[in-house]
C-alpha cells in the first residue's frame, strides 16, 4: 500500500520530501555518475550527510540533542545486492545498553539517490507485528531480536510512492521492520541506488 501521512511521532516513520540541502548534496556528488564512481562518493563525500539529516530531524519536531553517526552505507538493488531481510536495526536489549551509555534515541535515514521506479523500500506497519513473528538476524545469536521470522498474513506492509533525489524516508531502528520491496513502480526500472545512515 502506498501511504504518505505517517509521522515520526505517532508511527514510528515519516518521508520528508525534497530538502534543498539534500537534493544539493545529490546534484553535487552524485547526478551524471556511473555506479562504482558514486559507490565512492558516497564514502569520500558522505560526511556531508549527518549534518543535513540533523537539521531534517529538527525540522519533523525532534530535539537531536547530541548526536553521532553510525555508517553511511551506498545501496544497490542490482545484482549481487540482494533484497534482504525483513529486520529492524536495534531491538530493545539493543537500544536499553545504548541508553546506559547517554543515547537516547535511533533513527535511520534512507536517501534516494535517484527516481525510485523498482524495490521501493517497505516497511511493516508496527501495529500489525506480534512478538511471535520476531527472531534473530540471519547471523546473530538466538537472544537478538531484530527480524521478522517470516511474513505473515496479517502484517500490512506500505511504502511512500515517487522517491526522489532531495526526499529521506526517517525511521525509528527500534520500532521499524524495513525492507526493500520487489515492486516494480515504473516499466524498464531494474535497480534503485540509496544511501543508508
Amino acid at each position: 500500500v502506498a501511504r504518505g501521512s505517517e509521522t515520526l511521532q505517532t508511527e514510528g516513520v515519516q518521508v520528508f520530501r525534497q530538502d534543498a540541502g539534500l537534493r544539493q548534496w545529490v546534484e553535487r556528488w552524485i547526478t551524471g555518475q556511473e555506479e562504482e564512481v558514486m559507490r565512492e562518493r558516497v564514502v569520500d563525500c558522505g560526511s556531508d550527510l549527518p549534518g543535513i539529516c540533523v537539521g531534517i530531524l529538527t525540522r519533523m519536531g525532534v530535539s537531536p540533542g547530541q548526536w553521532e553517526t553510525g555508517n553511511v552505507i551506498f545501496r544497490s538493488t542490482k545484482p549481487p545486492d540482494p533484497l534482504g531481510t525483513v529486520h529492524r536495526d536495534l531491538d530493545e536489549t539493543s537500544a536499553a545498553n545504548l541508553e546506559q551509555t547517554g543515547v537516547v534515541g535511533t533513527y535511520n535515514f534512507w536517501i534516494p539517490l535517484s527516481p525510485v521506479r523498482c524495490h521501493p523500500i517497505g516497511f511493516v506497519d508496527r501495529a500489525t507485528v506480534r512478538e511471535e513473528d520476531v527472531g534473530p538476524f540471519t547471523c546473530m545469536g538466538d537472544a537478538d531480536r531484530t527480524s521478522l521470522v517470516a511474513p505473515r498474513s496479517w502484517h500490512r506492509w506500505f511504502y511512500f510512492p515517487d522517491l526522489e533525489p532531495g526526499d529521506v524516508v526517517v525511521w525509528k531502528s527500534v520500532l521499524v521492520f524495513h525492507t526493500a520491496l520487489g515492486l516494480l513502480t515504473s516499466s524498464g526500472a531494474d535497480h534503485r541506488l540509496s544511501v543508508d545512515l
